[in-house]
């Protein structure tokens, strides 16, 4: 990965054109560098998004076959991915574009114009599908152990009793 510098002139430069940007490491899950633009967006303090993990807040359509751009000469591949952050005060969901390279190193762009509204919706129930899916997945196994735990709590003081 370019020095940090480098990184941080990047996210700083984007910030002039009104774009809410970060530089993420995929491979470490985590932010690297952002400019107060998307701290703002993202509803989070600096050191809350700087100690965050990647996946908590950013979710990625992995499966979108969109454009992909590839110098074969140095062998890099950068993919467009839709992505949504997660605002985690407000479950509010954001949506952007990001641009990932093979080597793990991915840029996030929040609130750019979108024109297709039927993928907008499709990243958005995703998301929440997703979300659901682990509720429904706690309660249960919480329907299921809770009572045999609360029985198995009351099983050593019938024996020593008695």
């Amino acid at each position: 990965m370019p020095e940090p510098t480098d990184l941080r002139t990047i996210c700083s430069a984007l910030e002039h054109f009104c774009l809410a940007a970060a530089l993420c490491s995929i491979k470490d899950d985590a932010f690297v560098v952002w400019n107060r633009a998307f701290q703002k967006r993202a509803g989070v303090s600096e050191k809350d998004l700087a100690q965050a993990q990647l996946t908590s807040l950013l979710l990625l359509d992995e499966s979108y076959g969109g454009s992909v751009l590839q110098d074969p000469v140095l062998d890099h591949v950068v993919r467009f991915v839709p992505c949504v952050l997660k605002k985690p005060v407000t479950d509010e969901l954001v949506h952007g574009r990001a641009l990932r390279r093979n080597d793990g190193c991915l840029l996030v762009m929040l609130d750019l114009p979108t024109g297709d509204a039927a993928f907008e919706g499709f990243i958005q129930g995703r998301f929440v599908g997703r979300e659901e899916e682990r509720n429904r997945t706690r309660q249960f196994f919480h329907d299921i152990l809770s009572s045999k735990i609360l029985v198995a709590s009351f099983m050593p003081t019938k024996y020593t009793r008695g």
